[in-house]
């Protein structure tokens, strides 16, 4: 009965309302203009019954109208298990990493490995943002899929998510060394996200630490697990709207106060403003010194992204303030001793057929990146010569 178009579900909804109350209306008229051929009780088990079943029926509409909004406008609170089949869920230390829940996705790493790395193997750990996790591709056509195809003596661990900035990414590793992983070689790719903390200034204030999120999620987390109990697919929707308003931005959308103008001219200058690098540099110098501190041999990159589609604004200040993460990663580099993947540099790519929107790679960019840097991480360690 209700699809995806909620303007439509809303009318459908509606009219099954006014059905219901126009039947019931018809049913009682009835049973009262035949009130002198019946009895008393037998009248007032007819109104009874005749109510009874057109509230469930209405009950049942409003029921099956509110689960189509949740799963559209509330998807956390659709069902029990919505949460955690999130593709992220909550942290209360790297604010968020992959779930566990989808099958490409083990221990918070998305391809591979379900087990845990295997003992005298080298372990290739890939710490950054959505160039890493890929989420629009299959596991095996990601760069880390690709890569894992490239070096199959070695283990590849995928620990990049979306939104990640280099400050989640360092967190993340943090966690996931107290975890007990020990890898031989940790890779970073980040500055998108970076530069985006800046561009989704919330009136000029900024927030390093959420990019697209500026409250984190995670005070929500006991309130959205209570209302999610409920039964009623009807009173979670009404929850959900008081608690969150009508399009659920809290919970959904992952985002808090960014200022729905931040593509104009006046937003952009403040971002650019506000842009501060310093941050990223110390979030790299902290990444190489946790490396070293476990053995591991840290390789930052320089950020690669598709010129072609940059060239309007906010798009501008993006590639703007990437060039600027870029310079500061290639400064680390040299001051750090650590290894430099110069992708900005040395990366040829093709829009469209290697990279799309903004730095999303496509199969082909993904095989290049791939063997970039599985030359580069020969050249620098024992690993493997990479499958031809």
């Amino acid at each position: 009965m209700f699809g995806d178009d909620i303007k439509r579900n809303v009318v459908i909804w509606l009219a099954s309302l006014a059905a219901c109350c126009i039947g019931a209306a018809l049913t009682l008229w009835i049973v009262i203009e035949t009130r002198e051929s019946t009895s008393v009780l037998v009248r007032i088990g007819s109104v009874a019954g005749v109510t009874a079943f057109y509230v469930l029926l209405a009950y049942a509409v409003t029921e099956r109208f509110a689960t189509s909004v949740l799963a559209q406008r509330f998807s956390l609170l659709s069902t029990p298990r919505a949460f955690s089949e999130m593709r992220v869920v909550p942290h209360p230390f790297a604010h968020f990493v992959p779930s566990s829940v989808y099958p490409d996705v083990h221990d918070h790493f998305r391809f591979p490995p379900a087990e845990r790395p295997v003992r005298g193997r080298p372990v290739i750990y890939l710490a950054g943002d959505c160039t890493f996790f890929e989420d629009h591709l299959a596991a095996e056509d990601t760069m880390a899929g690709q890569l894992s195809r490239l070096m199959p003596n070695a283990t590849v661990l995928n620990a990049g998510a979306m939104h990640y900035t280099a400050l989640h990414a360092y967190n993340r590793l943090i966690y996931d060394l107290v975890r007990g992983h020990r890898p031989d070689v940790v890779v970073m790719a980040s500055a998108a996200n970076d530069v985006l903390s800046f561009i989704h200034h919330d009136g000029g204030i900024v927030d390093l630490g959420h990019t697209h999120m500026y409250r984190p999620w995670l005070p929500y987390g006991g309130l959205e697990a209570d209302i999610r109990r409920i039964p009623s697919a009807s009173l979670r929707l009404l929850l959900g709207c008081l608690v969150c308003g009508p399009g659920g931005e809290a919970w959904d959308s992952f985002a808090e106060r960014i200022s729905p103008i931040f593509f104009q001219p006046d937003s952009v200058d403040t971002a650019r403003r506000l842009f501060d690098p310093s941050p990223y540099q110390r979030t790299l110098g902290l990444f190489v010194a946790a490396c070293r501190e476990v053995g591991a041999q840290p390789v930052l990159t320089t950020f690669y992204y598709n010129a072609a589609d940059m060239r309007d604004e906010p798009r501008r200040t993006y590639a703007w303030g990437i060039d600027r993460l870029n310079e500061v990663a290639r400064h680390v580099a040299r001051d750090t001793g650590a290894s430099l993947v110069d992708c900005a540099a040395k990366l040829e790519l093709s829009p469209g057929r290697d990279i799309t929107n903004k730095w999303h790679y496509a199969v082909n960019g993904n095989a290049r990146r791939a063997a970039m840097l599985a030359s580069h991480l020969v050249a620098m360690t024992s690993v493997q010569e990479p499958v031809a």
